[in-house]
């Protein structure tokens, strides 16, 4: 009889279980689709990072829940970047990291749309971000983001941002994106 143990696997954990052929949100790489510069994005997805990891610590890819115009748009896994501990200090404000981060994935929710952002936009515009059609044209449209950390009523904050978007000093259709961190509950909804 053989003293060899036989050694049993563990079961795999979400980092190493197979890729699927779900569709992501992948904010290890600035989307084309957003044409401000590597840096803003990555600070951004480093801050998003920052607060997915707070909420699902075990993993660096979290299934998320996406419902545009009150509908299931899509399941999409969120990938992301294990932050280290200078990453975790410098996003240390969790109202700010929660922000910024929204602020990464609502890219990547604009480019799912078939929209490409721009740039910043002006302070009393009613709006975050200026996008315009991946397709082409010359048409504004406003991005119009927030994000919450967990907890409150992603509905009611989507409502409040729609309509401050309809307002402001840029005339233009929108979309607005909220992003529930704690959840992956993202939620978007566009005016004309």
């Amino acid at each position: 009889m053989s003293n060899e143990r036989t050694q049993v696997k563990a079961p795999a954990t979400p980092n190493e279980r197979p890729e699927t052929a779900r569709s992501t949100f992948d904010l290890t790489t600035k989307p084309d689709a957003f044409l401000g510069s590597d840096f803003v994005f990555g600070a951004y997805a480093e801050a998003a990072s920052v607060v997915l990891t707070s909420y699902h610590e075990l993993s660096t890819r979290a299934a998320s829940h996406w419902y545009h115009n009150d509908k299931v748009q899509d399941a999409r896994d969120i990938i992301w970047t294990e932050p280290t501990a200078v990453q975790k200090t410098t996003h240390g404000n969790a109202k700010d990291a929660t922000e910024y981060g929204a602020y990464a994935i609502a890219f990547l929710i604009a480019a799912a749309l078939d929209f490409v952002v721009v740039g910043r936009s002006e302070q009393g515009s009613g709006c975050d971000w200026i996008m315009r059609r991946a397709s082409g044209g010359t048409e504004t449209f406003k991005l119009e983001v927030s994000g919450i950390a967990q907890g409150g009523s992603p509905g009611s904050r989507l409502a409040t941002k729609v309509k401050q978007g309809q307002t402001g000093t840029l005339k233009a259709p929108g979309l607005a994106v909220i992003v529930r961190f704690s959840e992956v509950s993202l939620h978007s909804e566009d005016w004309t």
